[in-house]
C-alpha cells in the first residue's frame, strides 16, 4: 500500500538518523535515556531498550552504530542480562534480548550468538520457576516470587531465534513456558493473565491479583506481550491447547476490557473514559489475531469498534489525546496508533484508517520536531506540554518512515511486520 505523501521528508529523515549516530551518548558510548534540549536529565544507560534503537539503525544501513551499542552494553550485564543496583529485572531485559536477536539476524556476528545464549541460559537457570519466569533476581531464592505475564514476551524472542537457527530446544523451552502460563489460575477462570503469579504458591498469586487495589489485570503490556507470544508459538507449533487459549483470551478481553470500544487498561478502570494506550494496542493485537485466522470476523469487528472510538477523538491537526481527561498527545503512541490503524486499513480495505494514520504521523512532524529531537507531548494547538527528549522514541518514530516507503503491506512482509511491532 503506497502512501500518496511522505510524512518524513528526505531531509528530516537524514537529520534524525544523523542524530542517532552521533548524539545522546554517555561517556561510555551507550545512549543515555532522556534529555531536555541539549542537556541530559536521565543518564541511565539505554541498555534495556536496545531493540528500540538498534533495529532501526540496521533498517537504515547503520548496522555498525547498532553493533557499537550492543558492545558498549556488555559493561552493564550480569550473566548476559542487564543489571542495575545489583538486581536483574526482566522488565528491563525483554527489549534488550529482542534487540540482540534482531542484530544477530541482520549481521550474523558470532559474538552476538554467544551473548544471546548467555541470556537464555540465565533466564532458564535463574528465573524459571515451574515454567514461569519470575520478575527479578538478585542471587537469592525467595519463598514468594512474583511472575508477571509481561515476561511471557520472552517466548516470542525464542521463536524469532528458532526461525534463524532451527534449534528445536528453543521451541521446547517456549512451549514449556506457554503451557505454564495458560495453566495459571486467573487465566483458566477469566481468560486474562493476572498481574501477580506465584509459581510455588499459585493461590497466593491469584488472591494477590484478585484483591490488588490497582485491579487484577493490565492489558498493556502484560496481556498484549503474552498473547503476541502465544500467537508466535502457534504459527510454528500449533496445538489445540494454544488455539483454545487464544480464543479464551478474546472471550475474556471482550467480556472484561473491550467495553464497547472504550478499552479498559485494567478491569477496575472507569467504563466511560477513553484511553489511547490500551486502545492503540488493542487495535494492533486484534488485527494480528485477525491475520492469524482463528476467529477473524469477530476480532476484526472488535478492532473496528476500538478504532472508531479513537477516530472520534482525533484532533483537527491529526494528533490523538492520550485520554478524555488529558489534553495532550504522546509522541510514541502517535506512531503506534498509526501502525495499528494502517493494519486495520489493510484488513478491511478502508482507506480512512490509513489516512488517519498519516495525519497522526504528520502531526508529529509538525508539532514535536525541534533542533534537539522530538519532544514527548504537545497539546491540541501544538504547544509543548512535556519537552523531554526520550531517546528511544527518537528511533521508534522512524516506524512511520519505514512503512510509508514500503512497496508492500505489513501483512505481506513478515520482516516489515516484525520491525514495526511494539513489545
Amino acid at each position: 500500500m503506497e502512501p500518496e505523501r511522505h510524512c518524513w521528508t528526505a531531509e528530516r529523515l537524514s537529520e534524525q538518523l544523523a542524530r542517532l549516530e552521533v548524539r545522546w551518548r554517555r561517556a561510555d558510548g551507550v545512549y543515555a535515556t532522556t534529555y531536555r534540549g541539549p542537556d541530559c536529565i536521565d543518564p541511565t544507560p539505554l541498555v534495556a531498550d536496545l531493540g528500540d534503537v538498534a533495529s532501526f539503525l540496521v533498517k537504515f544501513d547503520r548496522a555498525e552504530a547498532a553493533l557499537e551499542q550492543a558492545r558498549c552494553a556488555r559493561a552493564h550485564l550480569w550473566r548476559g542480562l542487564f543489571a542495575a543496583q545489583g538486581r536483574v529485572r526482566l522488565f528491563e531485559n525483554h527489549d534488550y534480548l529482542l534487540g540482540l536477536i534482531d542484530l544477530y539476524e541482520a549481521t550474523g556476528e558470532p559474538w552476538l550468538q554467544g551473548e544471546i545464549e548467555s541470556a537464555i541460559g540465565t533466564l532458564v537457570g535463574c528465573f524459571e520457576r515451574d515454567g514461569l519466569l519470575v520478575d527479578e533476581y538478585d542471587g537469592t531464592r525467595r519463598w514468594i516470587e512474583f511472575a508477571s505475564p509481561f515476561n511471557g514476551g520472552f517466548i516470542e524472542g525464542l521463536i524469532d531465534l528458532h526461525a534463524m537457527t532451527g534449534e528445536e530446544r528453543l521451541l521446547e523451552i517456549a512451549s514449556r513456558w506457554a503451557e505454564a502460563w495458560i495453566a495459571t489460575p486467573y487465566f483458566t477462570k477469566h481468560g486474562l493473565f493476572a498481574r501477580f503469579n506465584t509459581p510455588m504458591w499459585p493461590a497466593v498469586g491469584y488472591l494477590s491479583s484478585r484483591f490488588s487495589r490497582h485491579g487484577p489485570v493490565r492489558l498493556f503490556k502484560d496481556n498484549t506481550n503474552m498473547v503476541w507470544a502465544l500467537m508466535a508459538l502457534y504459527r510454528v507449533r500449533p496445538t489445540e491447547a494454544l488455539r483454545r487459549a487464544l480464543v479464551q483470551f478474546v472471550d475474556g478481553y471482550e467480556r472484561l476490557l473491550w467495553n464497547g470500544g472504550l478499552v479498559r487498561q485494567a478491569v477496575a478502570d472507569d467504563a466511560a473514559e477513553f484511553r489511547l494506550v490500551p486502545s492503540a494496542f488493542s487495535v494492533d493485537l486484534l488485527c494480528d489475531l485477525t491475520d492469524l485466522g482463528l476467529i477473524p470476523e469477530r476480532t476484526v469487528q472488535l478492532a473496528r469498534g476500538v478504532a472508531e472510538e479513537c477516530l472520534r477523538r482525533q484532533w483537527p491537526g491529526g494528533a490523538f489525546p492520550v485520554s478524555d481527561h488529558d489534553g495532550f498527545d504522546h509522541v510514541d503512541v502517535a506512531t503506534d496508533i498509526g501502525i495499528a490503524l494502517w493494519k486495520l486499513s489493510e484488513l478491511t480495505g478502508e482507506q480512512r484508517y490509513a489516512e488517519a494514520a498519516r495525519r497522526s504521523w504528520e502531526s508529529v512532524q509538525a508539532t514535536h520536531w525541534t533542533e534537539d529531537g522530538l519532544v514527548l507531548s504537545v497539546d491540541s494547538t501544538g504547544h509543548p506540554v512535556d519537552d523531554r527528549i526520550v531517546v528511544k522514541y527518537q528511533a521508534l518514530a522512524l516506524k512511520s518512515a519505514i512503512l510509508e516507503r514500503s512497496s508492500v503491506g505489513i501483512y505481506e512482509d513478515r520482516d516489515l511486520w516484525s520491525v514495526l511491532r511494539d513489545r
